[in-house]
């Protein structure tokens, strides 16, 4: 439970790393690979899971699909949220 918690919190994490720590990671990298300005965020969500996964290791918490479902969740909260409250940025009301 406590591997899905970290992964939740990672995952909400993700979009918050691109300028901290993703674009300072491709910066160092640029000489010896290309990475498209799309692929930064996805990189972020890679880093953010890999942190989590570790964290969770070394608790000896959570299994790999709850990680993986927590962090997505966690990737998903905010537009998830709107979506539940019927906020624009959200999915649409029904009726």
């Amino acid at each position: 439970m406590i591997g899905f918690i970290i992964a939740l919190a990672a995952g909400f994490a993700a979009p918050h790393l691109d300028e901290s720590v993703t674009r300072r990671l491709l910066a160092t990298l640029s000489g010896r690979m290309k990475i498209d300005p799309g692929e930064v965020r996805i990189i972020s969500f890679m880093l953010a899971m890999l942190g989590a996964g570790l964290v969770a290791t070394l608790l000896s918490s959570g299994t790999p699909v709850f990680i993986v479902l927590g962090g997505i969740i966690g990737y998903f909260a905010t537009p998830i949220l709107l979506a539940l409250q019927n906020k624009p940025g959200g999915s649409p009301p029904r009726g």
